[in-house]
């Protein structure tokens, strides 16, 4: 079967790292890390196993900033090479093991992508798993499974970036009454569902959404769909994802470089905040606003966050960080708490202790969140290249979230 391969090598890295200085082509071009190859398909390795076949498969930003190789080497013995990519992802069974209960060739599921300690087949549950804490298993590089923290990045597994590919029965949940969309959306919806449970805003907050991606739109879909009341400002670039924000539910849109006002500025009227210059750098506010949930996480999106944040306020990393420098000031002069999330886990949810995707499902079949219109691309494996180009310039085109599908 033909499925996208991503290959790691230090020519391949170095070669982006040069060639990415001067054109972002590299990232389709002949020395990018990832090709459309030939690959034979998976056959499960025990009877807790099944065989997936791909319907849609999401294109993550954390899978164009590993094809652009700028995440941390600090990663790379949580991942086995040549992987499939491919975490993000809405199927149906094509092969149930003997093990797996409940379930039937044919039914369609979405995939949870942690490969923890169950999947990995460890004799004794790490601290994370027994709190059900999956995303962070402490096991990821250890098992009978080959390396990898996810679906997509351990090449036993393989992704939805291919027809096929393997699932253990810990990571399945049907999608009854479910679209294909909202199935691909469910991960990233997660993952901005689980800090937001954890960090919930009061009512008279101010909270600052940076991104109006996938994450963003997923972290204010969260709030309002929780019933929260506080008040919402997100910073996008794109006019199309500030009015998907805005109705998702965020009160005010400031879009950087388009405004007669500072960032800084704009904040310090709506929250009362006093604006302070430093000798040199960025400016600093006194006030400012409660909570900052930052979709981006690359060093002007972190230092702006603390700068923004009063005291005592709370800045909390989902977007994918890699090697940043940030002026830390504002951290310890504020007293700020800085927290970084992977993927979800155990939530307090009416009462009850619950994972972070039966909350999801719940409001997705309350109707209180739509995932499904934040999908606005769809290609073939075959048009991989043209599917990296649009999520690179996803402003041009007018993109949120893209998928791979399949017949």
């Amino acid at each position: 079967m033909k499925a996208i391969v991503y290959n790691f090598s230090i020519p391949r890295f170095l070669g982006m790292m040069i060639g990415g200085a001067i054109t972002k082509s590299v990232m389709w071009g002949p020395i990018s890390p990832i090709q459309l190859t030939e690959v034979p398909e998976p056959k499960p390795p025990n009877k807790d196993w099944v065989v997936i076949k791909t319907k849609l498969s999401g294109i993550c930003a954390s899978d164009i900033s590993a094809i652009k190789m700028s995440d941390s080497p600090t990663l790379t013995p949580f991942a086995s090479f040549p992987f499939i990519p491919g975490h993000e992802n809405t199927a149906t069974l094509a092969e149930v093991g003997s093990g797996v209960k409940g379930y039937s060739e044919g039914d369609k599921v979405v995939a949870n992508p942690a490969l923890s300690c169950e999947a990995r087949g460890m004799d004794e549950l790490c601290s994370s798993c027994v709190r059900g804490e999956y995303s962070v298993c402490e096991n990821s590089a250890e098992g009978r499974l080959a390396k990898g923290t996810n679906t997509g990045y351990s090449n036993e597994t393989g992704g939805g970036w291919s027809p096929y590919f393997l699932a253990h029965k810990s990571q399945l949940y049907k999608l009854n009454g479910v679209s294909d969309e909202t199935g691909i959306m469910i991960d990233a919806f997660c993952s901005s569902l689980h800090p937001v449970m954890e960090n919930f805003p009061d009512d008279n907050d101010t909270v600052l959404v940076i991104g109006a991606g996938p994450l963003g739109l997923s972290a204010i879909s969260s709030i309002r769909a929780l019933g929260g009341k506080a008040k919402i400002i997100v910073i996008e670039k794109s006019s199309l994802s500030g009015e998907l924000a805005k109705k998702a539910g965020a009160d005010t849109i400031i879009y950087p470089g388009r405004e007669k006002q500072t960032v800084y500025e704009i904040i310090a009227e709506m929250t009362g905040a006093k604006i302070y210059k430093p000798i040199i750098g960025d400016q600093i506010l006194m006030g400012g606003v409660n909570k900052v949930f930052d979709t981006v996480g690359h060093a002007p999106t972190m230092q702006m966050s603390l700068r923004l944040l009063k005291t005592g306020g709370f800045y909390g990393l989902i977007g994918l960080a890699a090697i940043e420098k940030v002026d830390l000031t504002p951290l310890w002069f504020k007293e700020i708490t800085m927290v970084g999330t992977l993927g979800y886990g155990m939530q307090d949810y009416k009462k009850k202790r619950v994972y972070t995707w039966d909350v999801a499902f719940e409001l997705i079949r309350e109707k209180k969140v739509n995932l499904e219109q934040y999908v606005t691309h769809k290609f073939r494996i075959e048009d991989y290249k043209e599917a990296i180009k649009v999520n690179v310039f996803k402003e041009k085109y007018g993109a949120v979230k893209t998928a791979f599908f399949y017949d």
